[in-house]
């Protein structure tokens, strides 16, 4: 009897644990329907996904700024954040090159849609005319303190809010009471990120059914081979590879819990295009994985900006693209280290091809 009531309510608890992400799958789907069923008829429903978003995304910037200070702030010995940032970043590294080779092989088993249209390559030129030392100051910093403020500028907001933590943590005692306020302040909006989640059903609910209705046809008619490539990829990828680097993380607890956490982030950020939407939920679930705090503070940040292995999947899928429009082979590993570098990614600088090298005009 006594065994049957503990397996009754690990039972129970273990339903509880994944009530949320199941509310939140049927919430999507059900905004799918709706949109495929009316339509664009289902703009109706555009303010309440729109609402929802806009409130994270104007908790983002504080947010940031209050984790990331508070954190580093806290922090007596400062060099420690310099020795996290450099393992962060080269996990990233690392991962987005395993990302990098995976789509590449992906490519010489499936190919690319060659039926796409090429878009403006005006418009491009001026974007690529910026010299990299311009893109790199551009990146990093910004001329003036209103554009720090801003998720357009979230690089150049981590570096200055690292630079305020590590300058209050220097202070002492001096600076104790500021990075007391600091940690209360970023507690508050943990908790305001927290209570918005409550209404991620709906707004993801009214989110993709907008999405759905005004975009889903027109995809799928344009883009459809693409997609079925692309879309099939990345999602192999997302359970292959994340639930790998779960599992060297923390083990079958790990990926157990990281799938059951992450759903919520993964679907905003497939819905918005957006890392920075999705970044503050990625904080709360990193809370409630357990991860410390003074970690997902910089960590989580960092990486909405700089971990970027679904646009590398997709950068490397618009290289095999291009070069293959254009004539340029893939058939050895260097041809392949060499198409990836710039000139691959930038097709209006190739020599004109012939005609029967440029099958989307055929």
């Amino acid at each position: 009897m006594k065994e049957e009531i503990i397996m009754a309510a690990q039972t129970t608890k273990i339903k509880s644990s994944y009530r949320e992400p199941i509310i939140l799958i049927a919430f999507v789907i059900l905004g799918a329907i709706i949109g495929l069923v009316l339509g664009e008829k289902a703009a109706f429903l555009y303010p309440v996904g729109q609402i929802w978003l806009n409130m994270l995304f104007v908790l983002l910037v504080p947010l940031i700024f209050f984790s990331i200070s508070s954190s580093i702030a806290n922090i007596g010995d400062t060099s420690r954040v310099g020795k996290m940032l450099g393992l962060t970043i080269g996990i990233f590294i690392a991962t987005a090159g395993l990302a990098g080779i995976y789509m590449f092989i992906v490519t010489g088993i499936f190919g690319v849609d060659t039926s796409v249209q090429m878009g403006n390559a005006e418009t491009a030129i001026e974007t690529a005319a910026a010299s990299v030392g311009d893109q790199i100051v551009s990146t990093f910093t910004v001329g003036d303190f209103s554009e720090v403020i801003s998720r357009n500028h979230i690089l150049a907001l981590i570096v200055f809010t690292i630079f305020f933590g590590i300058t209050v943590s220097t202070l002492g005692e001096k600076g104790r009471a500021v990075a007391s306020w600091l940690n209360d302040m970023s507690l508050v909006f943990y908790k305001m990120v927290a209570l918005l989640m409550k209404l991620a059903p709906i707004g993801l609910m009214a989110y993709f059914a907008n999405l759905t209705g005004i975009y889903g046809p027109d995809l799928l008619k344009s883009y459809g081979r693409g997609l079925l490539i692309y879309y099939p990829a990345a999602i192999l990828y997302f359970f292959v590879f994340l639930g790998l680097y779960a599992f060297i993380a923390a083990g079958s607890w790990g990926v157990k819990n990281f799938f059951k956490n992450i759903l919520t982030p993964a679907l905003t950020a497939l819905g918005t295009r957006s890392s920075a939407a999705s970044l503050p939920l990625q904080m709360d679930a990193c809370d409630k994985l357990g991860v410390p705090r003074d970690v997902s503070s910089v960590v989580v940040p960092v990486g909405a900006t700089c971990h970027m292995d679904g646009a590398c999947i997709a950068t490397i899928y618009e290289i095999v693209l291009c070069c293959t429009l254009f004539g340029h082979p893939l058939n050895s590993i260097g041809d392949y280290a060499l198409r990836s570098s710039s000139r691959c990614a930038v097709p209006w600088r190739f020599r004109p091809c012939p005609a029967e090298a440029r099958p989307w005009r055929r």
